[in-house]
């Protein structure tokens, strides 16, 4: 083999502990070698002989050299220690990085944890791409984490403006209602599941408000129960809320009322 490369290898600390041993192979001279001293084996020899932070610090220079690693870097890293804030202060200023460990945070079932790593995300001030939070908005729906939902999404409206209607809860608390901005399909704006028979689109033909509306072009291919575009909207609880929807089929115009009720 001509080229050196990380091989992660499985090992055991003390008992029935799964430990994870990065090691390098193929080293073909002697900058390889001196590698080899600053990120193969030695994690898990700091482990072993309870030096934690040299430890931390040796998986931080693995992350810094292959990110594709990061999984079994923070197995281990949770494995050897269970101070949260020496693993965040392990990771390096990378938002992928920190995206990868709130992920594995939530697969964890930790969901304060990411809550956690999240946080030091806005504190550092990492830039990311919108999309980036989206799993970590959803693992905030699956565990009805409502507080953290709101504050969440109004971080990321105050980042990302171009991309985010900005709620205004006195008037409307339905994000993007008249679909001036791109659907997201992530966080408190619309959502649209995929389904045969039915193409989803905007269109600035027949807006009843603002320049663009929803268009759904059914194919006639088959009979549709449609509810394939929704979004999640934030409401007190044992409230009831007044909806208002407007839709045009085959050219005539149409207004209904709805609630959406708080539970």
């Amino acid at each position: 083999m001509g080229n050196s490369g990380l091989i992660l290898e499985t090992a055991t600390i003390g008992q029935d502990v799964p430990m994870t041993l990065l090691t390098l192979s193929s080293m073909p001279d002697t900058s390889s070698q001196i590698h080899r001293k600053s990120t193969g084996g030695w994690p898990i020899f700091y482990v072993r002989t309870g030096k934690i932070p040299e430890a931390l610090q040796t998986l931080r220079m693995v992350l810094l050299e292959d990110s594709t690693v990061a999984r079994r870097v923070f197995t281990l890293a949770t494995n050897a220690t269970r101070d949260r804030e020496a693993i965040l202060e392990m990771l390096p200023p990378q938002a992928p990085v920190f995206f990868d460990y709130i992920n594995f945070r939530i697969e964890k079932g930790d969901i304060a944890g990411a809550e956690e790593v999240w946080a030091r995300v806005l504190q550092r001030n990492m830039p990311f791409e919108l999309r980036e939070a989206f799993p970590y908005f959803d693992a905030l729906i699956q565990h009805k984490e409502l507080g953290q939902l709101s504050e969440t999404w109004s971080a990321l409206s105050q980042r990302f403006p171009s991309e985010i209607q900005r709620l205004v809860p006195s008037s409307n608390l339905i994000t993007n209602g008249s679909f001036e901005f791109d659907i997201l399909n992530g966080g408190f704006d619309w959502r649209v599941m995929p389904t045969d028979g039915a193409v989803v689109g905007l269109d600035s033909v027949g807006a009843f408000e603002g320049s663009r509306a929803l268009r759904i072009t059914f194919d006639g291919s088959r009979n549709i129960e449609y509810s394939h575009v929704f979004q999640f909207v934030p409401v007190q609880a044992n409230t009831r809320v007044p909806v208002f929807r407007s839709y045009a089929c085959a050219g005539d115009h149409h207004r209904q009322r709805a609630e959406i009720a708080g539970v």
